[in-house]
């Protein structure tokens, strides 16, 4: 489905990432400055897992509700960071070569999960890329700069996610190579999006939406009678999104070549690197995937990235997965169901 020009109504933008942005219509937004002064609409923001966090919910278990909530996504990020040795990923990558290593039952899920795309996308999606993210410089620390192919080479021979084994019954995992390195930042913000979700709705939470970097979870409706509004961002106008996605109690993820990138000899390379070949993936411009499980969404969209259009759209069908392309010509293909829920904005 190619999507036409148009142009989106009248509405209230809150943006919410690099990568989405969060649009309530008039209406909804006098009802939420109502809701706000009756004091049933709270939000807690901070850093977390090396990016921004919004949380927000309704009603009168919120506020401690996104207390433990932030406080759940604090605690996942000290087992995920790949920069703090002593994370479960620290840990595993220190150990690569020598054996097993005991980590949390939460790391065991998220590293399952991990392979089980990696097998999905046959390495489209790989949590062994660490070496050739810090090849490319594509951490806090920096510097970025293209490599020698001599040096993407040595590093590609070190990226196999058949090298990552995990034992989900002994509670370990091991890195069967030195060198070989787990970084989990294509699936674990997902992860911990579901954890806070599932915190909300323990909490008796019905209505929130969790956003931390840009991997977003609508809970319930909005204000409780309205569908949220995801707006996805366009991928060269920083002032506008391209479409909005009509959703509730679903994730979505997006992956882009503006979220980090750098421009070296006229051209852009971007931090979503293809583990095939070591360099940034080409073909796209965006991937947005929307999934019952932020987890989900999260691999799977960088997955379909790396893949491109058309590999990319059977790659989701196959595991019954939608999506929105966002193509280097400027063609827009939203797949099957989220078809009726798009809005078309500005191309």
């Amino acid at each position: 489905m190619t999507v036409a020009r148009g142009r989106a109504g009248a509405r209230l933008r809150v943006f919410l990432t690099l990568a989405v942005v969060l649009l309530v219509g008039g209406a909804v937004a006098a009802r939420l400055v109502q809701a706000r002064r009756q004091g049933t609409y709270h939000e807690r923001s901070g850093l977390a897992m090396g990016t921004f966090v919004t949380l927000r919910a309704a009603g009168p278990r919120a506020p401690a509700a996104l207390e433990a909530a932030m406080a759940e996504i604090d605690r996942l990020d000290a087992l995920f960071d790949y920069g703090r040795p002593q994370s479960d990923v620290g840990r595993l990558n220190a150990a690569a070569g020598a054996g097993p290593v005991t980590v949390q039952p939460d790391t065991v899920a998220v590293l399952v999960r991990a392979l089980h795309y990696a097998q999905a996308s046959d390495g489209a999606f790989d949590p062994t890329i660490a070496p050739l993210v810090d090849l490319w410089g594509f951490r806090p620390e920096g510097p970025q700069a293209v490599p020698e192919e001599t040096a993407i080479r040595d590093m590609l021979s070190l990226v196999d996610y058949r090298r990552l084994r995990v034992d989900a019954g002994a509670g370990t995992a091991e890195l069967l190579d030195p060198g070989t390195r787990v970084d989990l930042g294509g699936i674990a913000k997902g992860f911990a999006v579901d954890r806070a979700a599932a915190v909300l709705r323990e909490a008796g939470v019905e209505s929130a939406i969790i956003d931390i970097g840009g991997n977003i979870y609508c809970l319930g409706l909005k204000d409780r009678t309205n569908l949220w509004r995801v707006g996805l961002q366009h991928p060269r106008r920083t002032d506008a999104q391209f479409g909005v996605l009509r959703i509730s109690d679903l994730g979505v993820a997006t992956s882009g070549d503006y979220q980090r990138f750098f421009e070296a000899g006229g051209r852009r390379y971007h931090h979503v690197l293809d583990p095939r070949t070591g360099r940034p993936a080409s073909g796209l411009l965006a991937a947005s995937v929307a999934a019952p499980s932020a987890m989900d969404a999260d691999a799977a969209s960088t997955a379909a990235f790396v893949l491109g259009l058309e590999a990319g759209q059977r790659f989701l069908r196959q595991l019954g997965l939608e999506g929105v392309f966002y193509a280097e010509d400027g063609q827009v293909v939203v797949t099957g169901r989220l078809q009726p829920v798009f809005e078309a904005g500005p191309q």
